[in-house]
């Protein structure tokens, strides 16, 4: 279960749990793939 080991290895850093964390990287995740999209359609 390596989401498990990671889990543990940021739960000193996030006081507002892993929900933020994960909504937090989708977005970054999701802006890459939209600029990448637009920078190939141009």
């Amino acid at each position: 279960m390596k989401e498990e080991s990671l889990i543990n290895e940021l739960k000193p850093y996030q006081p507002y749990g892993i929900p933020m964390l994960k909504f937090l990287f989708g977005l970054t995740l999701i802006s890459l793939v939209i600029t990448a999209l637009y920078e190939f359609v141009i």
